[in-house]
């Protein structure tokens, strides 16, 4: 009599995964984890950074508008009808940016200086750090510093 052997394809056996495979998985996933966040938190900073300084030279735009027909800058803008009279909406309300926006100007004439100031709320990498613009478009500040938002 002839023995009979028993057969089985891998379908029949191999429904799941190991636990070897699996682990790998995790740690495939959890590698790129790792890297994609830290680029993603820099990548959110960037944007930021530049709609700030964008904002800033949208600001700087409209203290010329209003210094050419009132030979003097709009100071301390905190309503939005006064933000309109440098010709933008209030960017501290209408932008959803975690930052603050100020305006100080002082002088008439050839003696009259402005200066533009956002500052990064807190929350972030580059928390409390600010950018300024001025009535000679001079970009200065400590935001630029932070690694996270170059």
């Amino acid at each position: 009599m002839a023995h009979k052997t028993r057969t089985m394809n891998r379908s029949q056996w191999a429904v799941g995964m190991t636990l070897i495979e699996l682990l790998m998985v995790v740690f495939i996933l959890g590698s790129l984890v790792a890297v994609a966040v830290p680029n993603y938190r820099r990548a959110i900073e960037q944007v930021y950074f530049r709609e700030a300084r964008g904002l800033l030279l949208t600001i700087y735009s409209g203290q010329r508008a209003y210094f050419f027909l009132n030979d003097f800058y709009f100071n301390n803008p905190t309503t939005m009808s006064q933000w309109r009279m440098i010709h933008m909406d209030d960017p501290n309300t209408t932008t959803s940016l975690p930052v603050t926006f100020a305006v100080t100007a002082a002088g008439t004439g050839g003696m009259a200086t402005f200066t533009a100031r956002a500052t990064r709320s807190s929350g972030g990498p580059c928390s409390n750090l600010f950018q300024t613009v001025n009535e000679q478009k001079t970009l200065a500040g400590t935001w630029g510093s932070c690694p996270a938002a170059l």
